[in-house]
Order: C-alpha cells, then sequence, then structure tokens
C-alpha cells in the first residue's frame, strides 16, 4: 500500500475521531484525534515541501 492511502486513512480516522468525541463529548477519544491529525499535517507539509523543492531544481533557470 501507498503512503497517500495511509495518511487519507488516519486522516479519515482522525476526523471520525474528533466528531466522535465532540458528539459524545469524550475528552480523550477528542484529544486523540487531533494529535492524529496534527501528524497527517505534518507528514503532508513534508511531502509538500520535498515536491516543491524537486520541482525547482529540475526547472532550468
Amino acid at each position: 500500500m501507498s503512503r497517500r492511502f495511509f495518511t487519507a486513512l488516519a486522516a479519515a480516522i482522525g476526523i471520525l475521531m474528533v466528531a466522535y468525541g465532540m458528539i459524545r463529548d469524550k475528552d480523550l477519544v477528542f484529544v486523540i484525534g487531533l494529535v492524529i491529525l496534527v501528524g497527517v499535517y505534518i507528514v503532508i507539509r513534508r511531502e509538500i515541501k520535498a515536491s516543491l523543492k524537486d520541482t525547482s531544481s529540475q526547472r532550468p533557470d
């Protein structure tokens, strides 16, 4: 399986945990969901930075 699949799966799980924590007033589930979403954000941010760096290095100037 690809890294994108696991990133998307983790994001979906995080969103569901945050929503469940908000609806059922489960603070621990809500916080764990937020931690997962922050982790997913960091992974996506690193991938975007790496792809931008690769793109700018390939551009002939």
